[in-house]
């Protein structure tokens, strides 16, 4: 930053030099006269620029929360049944996909369920430091798969009840979100 700034200063210098007579008292004087002000605010203005480039790349790279609860509570809805189906996997692929703006294909959903082994603790985590709004998210991920085969297992159901408890959402919130479910599964397949 120095360097820019002895950039700028020899700059403004050689300015005040090759400037006709009548800018010498004008602008080029008011600027030499003002150079360390001149240099501190394009000093900050470069440092602005160097942090949110790299505030930008950070953020970008981080792992989305809601997509890492939404497929730990996923993942234990899908083998409550004591077997992952290819509609499960579909589905997971979809949401997934929904979550990040990444395509996930059914491959790749496979190799992440396979290595995702959640410990207990991870399992109690699932919801903790979300929003009402993306715990509700997160069960409704869990909830469409449940249904992804469709029919809900007791198992499945059983895990879905739990998450819903471990989240602190209320029956009322519960019903409504399987009331959505239900309601997109008559569109999509109807009876």
């Amino acid at each position: 930053m120095l360097k820019t700034i002895s950039t700028i200063a020899l700059t403004v210098s050689l300015c005040c030099v090759a400037a006709p007579s009548w800018a010498a008292d004008g602008f080029v004087a008011a600027i030499q006269n003002n150079i360390w002000l001149v240099a501190g605010a394009l000093g900050l203005l470069i440092c602005v620029i160097v942090l949110k480039n790299l505030i930008g790349r950070r953020t970008e790279k981080a792992p989305d929360a809601l997509a890492i609860h939404s497929l730990v509570a996923m993942s234990q809805v899908a083998i409550a049944d004591g077997r992952i189906d290819d509609a499960e996997v579909r589905q997971i692929a979809q949401i997934l996909t929904r979550l990040t703006g990444t395509s996930y294909g059914p491959d790749q959903v496979m190799e992440m369920l396979q290595r995702l082994n959640p410990s207990a603790a991870d399992l109690e985590q699932v919801g903790q430091d979300l929003s009402l709004k993306d715990r509700e998210i997160v069960l409704e991920a869990a909830l469409n798969i449940a249904v992804a085969d469709g029919e809900i297992h007791a198992n499945e159901y059983a895990v879905v009840s739990e998450l819903a408890q471990r989240m602190r959402i209320g029956a009322d919130q519960f019903r409504s979100a399987m009331a959505r479910i239900s309601a997109h599964l008559q569109t999509v397949q109807p009876i």
